[in-house]
């Protein structure tokens, strides 16, 4: 509730500014402080800022092509696609969506949440079922 609350308060900035301002989900809290990681993107062009899921899906869109496997020389490699976003799987008994790609991670390229939006990181393979 604290968090969405925030988010919502980044939103005129975030339109002023052209970039999307965001809480990440987690943080620190305890009886007296709490602590969040705000996070800092570009705007993708014709994307609203007030819908957070368009915005992860266009910056998935962009960054999924060059997320590659398999790692193995003399193998062709295949691209993670636009299509694999929101992707879901079960892990340990529990509903993941696809809802981002780490490029730069080789080992563990694929952002998933659970339904309280709480993120991890997996392989390919694990997430995507390849």
């Amino acid at each position: 509730m604290l968090i969405k609350s925030l988010n919502d308060g980044f939103k005129p900035l975030s339109d002023e500014t052209g970039l999307l301002i965001a809480l990440k989900p987690g943080g620190r809290y305890d009886s007296s402080s709490a602590s969040f990681t705000v996070e800092i993107k570009a705007m993708p062009d014709g994307v609203d800022a007030g819908d957070p899921e368009a915005v992860e899906r266009q910056l998935f869109s962009a960054e999924c092509g060059q997320v590659y496997w398999p790692y193995v020389q003399g193998q062709s490699l295949k691209a993670v696609s636009p299509e694999d976003y929101g992707h879901t799987f079960t892990n340990r008994g529990e509903v993941m969506k696809v809802v981002a790609v780490a490029p730069r991670s080789r080992k563990y390229p694929i952002i998933a949440t659970k339904p309280d939006g709480k993120r991890f990181k997996f392989t390919v393979d694990g997430s995507l079922g390849r």
